[in-house]
């Protein structure tokens, strides 16, 4: 059986982790009961699946190395985030105006870059992170007064030449047609695949880097306990050696990444991940009233701009960005629910 050695051999620090996944539990059992269900069994099989991988890959019976324990610390950080916004349901209206602010000053900062004739990722790392910035941050436009500023967020992803962002930016668009109606909805879809069109002829063609990418990632799954996944975190440290070790004869990269969120989630967490993430987003549609319009462009945003960026694990900021949106759209789903039950912490 393929294995990694464990990074971790005192049981001083095995006991610390094990008190942290508790913790963890602890966090998934509260967040399934008194805020969302399917949010909750997620968070719980996070630690669980990172347990069964644990047994099918290593030794250790614990986690096995430290990427997972560095990935359930951020995903814990993430939903500590997430249940405060949602139990507190603060006013939004002022975090969105925060988000429009924060994006001013990316778009100030994208157009002095190039004006001096450099890349243009505004307060970002790199052009993709700059584009799902962008795209997350479209979604506070949506709102009366804030609408006709909407090419603001347009502009940012034409200076940023992000795909990715195009991508995140349609599906938002897409969804709101389709809330507004199915005439509309497929009219701004045919729009939408219209303006991607322009825009990937115009200002930046997608290669097929990341198509490689996700073709190895899934041959990776599929070759392994693909039903299970390598545990959260673990997708480099897998890829990479059993690629060395000739376990893996495909292609001539190693990737760092998928460029993919949902099929990287897929690899680490297997098809629990697949079946959790599906039934969350029904499940909030089933739902949907006009008062969450907003975070639903907001949910759709994510998933677009997670078809082209693995951008939870790879910029705090954008991944804090779509764990509020998550959070308001809690907030505008069940707020009355809750008021009823007067589960609202004052």
């Amino acid at each position: 059986m393929f294995m990694i050695k464990p990074p971790i051999d005192n049981p001083r620090q095995g006991f610390d982790i094990t008190f942290q996944i508790g913790a963890v539990l602890i966090l998934a059992a509260f967040t399934l009961v008194y805020v969302n269900a399917w949010a909750g069994a997620f968070l719980a099989w996070v630690v669980v699946g990172a347990f069964v991988s644990a047994l099918l890959y290593s030794d250790y019976k614990i986690l096995y190395t430290e990427q997972s324990i560095t990935a359930i610390r951020a995903i814990t950080s993430g939903f500590i985030i997430y249940v405060i916004i949602a139990m507190l349901q603060p006013d939004e209206k002022w975090i969105l105006n925060v988000f429009c602010i924060i994006l001013f000053i990316h778009l100030f900062c994208q157009l002095f870059q190039f004006a001096n004739g450099d890349a243009s990722p505004g307060i970002m790392y790199n052009p993709n992170d700059a584009g799902t910035f962008a795209a997350l941050s479209s979604v506070a436009f949506y709102r009366a007064g804030w609408k006709y500023l909407w090419f603001i967020p347009l502009v940012s992803i034409i200076y940023a030449k992000s795909f990715g962002g195009i991508i995140g930016v349609g599906f938002g668009v897409i969804a709101f047609g389709f809330m507004q109606g199915y005439k509309i909805g497929f009219a701004t879809l045919i729009l939408m695949i219209i303006g991607s069109a322009v825009y990937a002829l115009v200002v930046d063609m997608p290669g097929t880097n990341r198509l490689e990418a996700w073709k190895l990632g899934l041959t990776f799954s599929f070759e392994n306990k693909w039903f299970i996944g390598t545990g959260i975190g673990n997708w480099k440290v897998f890829f990479k050696k059993m690629y060395a070790d000739g376990y893996l004869n495909v292609g001539r990269k190693t990737f760092n990444r998928l460029h993919n969120t949902w099929i990287e989630g897929f690899v680490e967490m297997g098809v629990p991940f697949v079946v959790l993430c599906v039934v969350y987003v029904f499940d909030n549609i089933k739902r949907f009233t006009l008062k969450a319009t907003v975070p639903m462009v907001g949910l759709a945003v994510i998933i677009g701009v997670g078809m082209s960026n693995s951008f939870f694990k790879f910029n705090q900021l954008n991944g804090v960005v779509a764990i509020v949106f998550l959070a308001i759209l809690q907030i505008k789903l069940r707020g009355e629910q809750w008021q009823n039950n007067e589960l609202i912490c004052r």
